[in-house]
């Protein structure tokens, strides 16, 4: 390993290369010290970009039809499930019947994305009908046939106050998070976001129950738990994997999968936005970001 690029490696954070540029004796030949010292810094930046934002690896708008717009993990609908006004429409009632399902080649490239990070994050903007029908009903799973292996987003589940609930299970260790607001019935939007981030051992739900203007947080330790520990066979919109849960009714605007995890200020971004537009910044922007800075700190050297 050369010097230069033990130099790079030694920054955490773009803005402490960027300090010591600044910083560096007024002396030095500009000239020979940016000639060695910013291609690294550069590096340096983009590096440091990289780790800054967790990526979307799949997004469902729904808008003609169950597409993938990011990675063409297109998905197909069963049952009596049709897209309409931008949204997938479940009419509930059945079990594993109408949904938007992960097959073939999209399935894998999904497994993909989910088994090999260390964080993921699914977000999705939904609306429930049909009060008797919904409870413990999926807007996302994914797993097996094994009720101990799977990832799960309920937006209502029976008892302790109807609350949303998300789970991740895998070789007998579950890490569960729940919220204590309900999910009402009346023709509302809600969204609601799962965070399995192994790096931290945390699963993390954000939901906006009834009477809160933004998603709440709530935590728990995923005990464990490893996204590479799934055995991901089927992945449903509007059904549960395994178990006999009735099939979801009503309508999801949007889900989007990111490979990584979103923090609280991202997801609330996202949230404000809505779900046609991403908030979230790709890592790109933070790079453009840091380079814009470096630019005016080499005028000021030359000033």
């Amino acid at each position: 390993m050369d010097s230069s690029t033990r130099e790079m490696l030694a920054y955490h954070h773009p803005a402490d290369a960027m300090n010591e540029y600044a910083d560096h004796s007024a002396c030095t030949d500009p000239s020979e010290y940016e000639k060695t010292y910013i291609p690294t810094l550069i590096t340096s930046l983009f590096v440091a970009s990289l780790s800054q934002a967790a990526t979307l690896s799949h997004r469902y708008s729904f808008t003609n039809d169950a597409s993938d717009a990011v990675a063409g993990a297109d998905l197909t609908l069963n049952g009596a499930a049709t897209i309409n006004a931008g949204a997938l429409c479940l009419p509930g009632n059945g079990t594993r019947i109408h949904n938007a399902s992960a097959n073939g080649s999209s399935l894998t490239t999904l497994a993909t994305t989910i088994t090999t990070a260390s964080a993921i994050t699914i977000e999705g903007w939904f609306t429930m009908d049909g009060a008797g029908t919904n409870e413990w009903s999926k807007v996302f799973m994914a797993g097996n046939g094994s009720n101990n292996n799977f990832l799960a987003m309920t937006p209502r589940r029976q008892g302790s106050g109807f609350i949303a609930l998300t789970q991740g299970a895998a070789n007998g260790i579950e890490g569960v998070a729940a919220s204590t607001k309900q999910t009402n019935f009346d023709g509302s939007t809600f969204y609601m976001a799962s965070v399995w981030d192994t790096t931290t051992d945390t699963i993390t739900l954000y939901h906006q129950g009834s009477g809160d203007s933004s998603p709440i947080a709530y935590s728990a330790s995923l005990k464990g738990f490893l996204l590479s520990d799934l055995n991901l066979t089927e992945l449903y919109l509007g059904s549960a994997v395994h178990f006999g849960d009735d099939d979801y009714q009503g309508s999801i605007d949007e889900l989007r999968i990111w490979d990584g995890a979103l923090t609280q200020s991202q997801i609330s971004a996202n949230f404000a936005a809505g779900a046609d537009t991403i908030a979230v910044p790709e890592p790109s922007t933070f790079l453009l970001l840091g380079l814009s800075a470096l630019t005016t700190l080499t005028r000021r050297r030359r000033a």
